[in-house]
């Protein structure tokens, strides 16, 4: 797993978040989050919502900050699938 910590923390289901954790793989379940996410950002969103189980709501309070150091290690996940990274 990715345990990213937060530098700037999140309020959900009452509680401060300081971290995020991402699994050591990705699955189609994941991917397929982003089919229904609108532009760029916002599949990258789905994406990360779905890989930490978390709701939506709370993902769109990540400070962006925060939001590309996630999206780097969600990111590095979708260059090893062929049907998006080509690899």
């Amino acid at each position: 797993m990715a345990v990213i910590k937060l530098k700037h923390p999140v309020i959900f289901n009452d509680e401060q978040v300081d971290e995020i954790t991402l699994p050591d793989r990705l699955k189609l379940k994941h991917m397929k989050a982003m089919d229904n996410a609108n532009g760029e950002i916002g599949k990258i969103a789905a994406l990360i919502a779905s890989m930490a189980d978390w709701p939506m709501s709370a993902v769109d309070q990540i400070d962006v900050e925060d939001f590309n150091a996630i999206a780097e290690v969600a990111g590095g996940f979708l260059e090893l699938s062929p049907a998006i990274g080509g690899r």
